[in-house]
């Protein structure tokens, strides 16, 4: 059986994969067809092989993968095992080519070995393999830089773009909370600006009626004293200076 797995939400189309035998291959179970739920993006149900090398096999065929799906091939008929191929051991470290359709012809990345722990009867396992879990996969502590970074971007992520896109999210993200904190400073400025005017606007006003009102008091203040000095001076029998004259008003009284 041939099982692939396309862990990254987006379709693979004409999608190489190498397999062992040459002759027609059956789907014959599919994640994402429509009676598990799914969005039956493949529609063909059948695939047949070609003479085109690929990972490490002398034939491979072309499908359409459905995101986030499992599909496992079997070959229809059914071989009996003397027909199978003997297949070489393939370096997976080496490059291959993928054929994506968000980018070019991509380097495959190189798989990091996962460490692994041997369990004895009578003794309880460990939980975990010695050595860094990153991306859900366990990196020895001696694997070099590149192999955990090809970990962390093989796991969960688009090939090719997975990186790049998370990259890009958080730039986005980041530039949209500078942006509303430059909002909000503004607007803080803004409101602090009109309260500092409207304040300065009432103690002007209030400014301006006290020193009226004093100017007012000062003016009924000396209108007094002149018409009381005129009375005095007219009781005595003295003409009014021109600054005390009475009004006739007060002449009247």
């Amino acid at each position: 059986a041939v099982v692939i797995l396309n862990l990254t939400p987006v379709p693979r189309d004409n999608y190489q994969v190498g397999v062992p035998m040459m002759g027609t291959y059956q789907v014959a179970l599919n994640s994402d067809a429509r009676e598990f739920g799914g969005s039956g993006y493949l529609d063909s149900t059948r695939v047949d092989a070609q003479a085109e090398p690929y990972h490490g096999f002398a034939q491979s065929v072309r499908i359409s993968l459905p995101p986030l799906s499992m599909l496992v091939l079997l070959p229809d008929p059914m071989p009996r095992p003397d027909e199978y191929a003997t297949v070489a051991p393939v370096d997976i470290s080496e490059d291959v080519v993928v054929e994506a359709p968000v980018a070019d012809t991509l380097p495959a990345p190189a798989m990091p070995t996962i460490a692994s722990t041997e369990v004895t009867p009578g003794v309880r396992p460990a939980r975990r393999a010695a050595g860094v879990r990153r991306a859900g996969v366990v990196v020895p502590e001696s694997a070099s830089k590149e192999q955990a970074a090809l970990a962390d971007d093989a796991h969960g992520l688009t090939l090719g773009r997975g990186a790049s896109t998370v990259e890009k999210a958080k730039a986005k993200a980041k530039a949209r909370a500078q942006a509303k904190a430059k909002a909000r400073e503004e607007e803080k400025a803004r409101v602090k600006a009109e309260a500092k005017a409207a304040a300065a606007a009432a103690k002007a006003a209030r400014a301006a009626e006290k020193a009226a009102q004093k100017a007012a008091e000062r003016a009924a203040a000396k209108a007094e004293k002149d018409a009381s000095r005129a009375r005095r001076r007219a009781a005595d029998g003295k003409p009014a200076s021109k600054g005390e004259r009475a009004s006739p008003s007060d002449a009247d009284a």
